[in-house]
């Protein structure tokens, strides 16, 4: 009796240490798993590669966080993300498809499924408007979804207790994009040294991101920009690819005003704790381009 009682103690220490562990690694790496990076999908033509995109991909990339949609990562030259697609976002857990779950849960397995497919595809299209229709607004340097037989390398990646992995870069789903520098911090530096001009010219080129989405029938009212904006060599760029979605082109500058505003509305409300009058700036730029055709 006395020696069950020992083997049955040293499995529950056992299986609390295996519990603390698995909790600890799992704080540890932000939840991050290389099993949780979502593999390319449809196949695609063979095409001619950038051996550009090829010598950036040679170098090593650092975990600099996880996003919505996408483990980040950074490469080891500074000048680059790398974004790998997270799949649990994208693909229903695997007991879904076992026949005991369909059979004694049917409709919840359908419901897991469809929900995952709908994200799926609205999560394609958002990354395909951002670097089809705005590649430069994003700095979008490379994007691949789909199984291609070009790269021909691994991608080599740390994690974020810097544990070594690699990939074949031509089977997962990733983009590459220029790093740009966090927007928030930049501007409010314009602000104290009182170069107002400057922070002009920077609201200005906001208001005309908005209106090349608005022309080219994109809508995403998530432009945040403490998470969503970066700066790039002086300029903009909208580095977020989640939240884009087809609409229709606004037809009269009334409707292109209204779109626009929506667009820019968490842009609008944070300058207003950073300096109000550059708040009204702003929706004046909207308001005047919203009128030129």
């Amino acid at each position: 009796m006395l020696n069950w009682m020992k083997k049955g103690l040293w499995i529950l220490v056992i299986g609390v240490t295996f519990a603390a562990i698995s909790d600890f690694c799992q704080k540890q790496t932000k939840g991050f798993a290389i099993s949780k990076i979502a593999p390319s999908f449809s196949s695609e033509e063979a095409q001619e590669i950038d051996e550009n995109i090829v010598s950036v991909l040679d170098q090593p990339f650092h975990y600099l966080r996880k996003g919505n949609s996408a483990y980040v990562f950074v490469s080891d030259d500074d000048k680059y993300v790398l974004k790998f697609l997270r799949r649990p976002n994208l693909f229903p857990p695997f007991w879904t498809k076992f026949k005991l779950a369909r059979l004694l849960l049917p409709s919840y397995c359908n419901t897991i499924i469809s929900e995952r497919e709908r994200k799926k595809e609205l999560l394609l299209t958002s990354y395909q408007l951002a670097a089809e229709k705005l590649k430069d607004q994003t700095g979008i340097f490379y994007s691949h979804m789909n199984s291609t037989p070009l790269l021909k390398k691994n991608i080599t990646f740390y994690d974020r207790i810097k544990i070594k992995h690699t990939l074949p870069a031509d089977t997962v789903a990733f983009v590459l994009q220029k790093k740009a520098q966090p927007f928030c911090p930049y501007f409010k530096q314009l602000v104290k040294e009182h170069k107002t001009e400057a922070a002009h010219s920077l609201l200005t080129e906001f208001a005309l991101l908005l209106k090349e989405r608005a022309s080219k029938g994109i809508f995403d009212n998530d432009i945040s920009p403490h998470y969503n904006l970066g700066i790039f060599e002086d300029h903009f760029m909208a580095f977020d690819l989640d939240g884009l979605k087809p609409c229709s082109i606004p037809e009269s500058p009334e409707s292109f005003e209204t779109h626009m505003l929506k667009d820019g509305r968490k842009m609008i409300h944070w300058l207003k704790s950073v300096d109000p009058d550059l708040s009204v700036f702003l929706q004046q730029e909207i308001l005047k381009l919203s009128f030129l055709s």
